[in-house]
């Protein structure tokens, strides 16, 4: 008898049920079973629109996993790898998207059904140093098994994605498959939204939808990892000067909102 192969989406399906039953009885946050994105939704040809990966899921308020999913069939060489997708993931990765390449180390997830030995037997890397060009796995040395990648998370209760919680604290975001590789950008570079209120920031993120294009000027697919580095860059900074202006106007507002107040005090007094 011949037995299929695993295949990516398979095993996407079974790291996220297994990834959901792993955090929610290691954790006191009821957060959201982890998302999977159609595969027309994950182009990285397409920063702007597209989600770019193949798992998200929320471990703690303010931390994501975030993983390109992969599968070997020989455990030397991954299946459908593309090296020009993980040069865009690295550089992703280098402004802070806390973006991880995920494979299999076994095939019987589904017979052993137990989501620690999933977890214990997918490894994780950095997209840099998951494989060479052509796909065959390298420093395997460096690779960390998906389940201590998740329980550093958890241990650690601190922000890996910059003030991702806050998108979905005010309103702005309410669901978990509405975060795309645009709004983690987003989360990651403007980073701190207490200065805002839920209206403002509300205000803020659409600014930034209809005025920043991520990877703008440039074509993803041809270009070179400097000019793909030097696109984001510019669009962090455009963000950064869009964060700013927005902080400066509230100023503004507040002070003559003070100068009022003082003005009416000051008349109530006289009279």
């Amino acid at each position: 008898m011949q037995f299929l192969e695993l295949d990516e989406t398979d095993y996407t399906s079974l790291l996220s049920g297994a990834l959901n039953q792993y955090v929610r009885t290691r954790s006191a946050n009821n957060l959201p079973a982890p998302s999977t994105p159609h595969a027309k939704r994950q182009s990285f040809k397409n920063l702007d629109r597209s989600s770019c990966f193949d798992l998200i899921q929320r471990i703690t308020e303010s931390s994501l996993l975030i993983l390109e999913i992969k599968v070997t069939h020989d455990g030397r060489r991954l299946h459908s790898f593309d090296a020009k997708q993980r040069e865009i993931d690295s550089v992703l990765r280098e402004i802070g998207i806390p973006l991880d390449y995920c494979y299999n180390k076994k095939s019987d997830y589904s017979e052993v059904n137990d989501d620690e030995y999933t977890l214990n037997y997918s490894m994780t890397s950095s997209p840099d140093l998951v494989a060479n060009d052509e796909g065959v796995i390298s420093y395997e040395d460096k690779h960390l098994t998906l389940k201590s990648l998740v329980d550093d998370l958890l241990e650690k209760r601190s922000a890996n994605a910059g003030s991702v919680g806050a998108l979905f604290n005010s309103g702005v975001l309410e669901r978990i498959r509405d975060l795309n590789m645009k709004l983690i950008f987003f989360s990651v570079i403007a980073d701190d939204f207490l200065f805002f209120s839920n209206h403002e920031l509300e205000e803020l993120v659409s600014s930034y939808q209809q005025h920043i294009k991520l990877g703008r000027g440039i074509d993803l697919q041809n270009s070179s990892r400097q000019e793909i580095a030097e696109a984001l860059s510019r669009n962090a900074d455009h963000l950064r000067e869009m964060v700013s202006q927005h902080k400066t106007r509230k100023e503004r507002r507040e002070e003559l909102r003070r100068n009022r107040s003082r003005d009416n005090g000051g008349r109530s007094r006289s009279i």
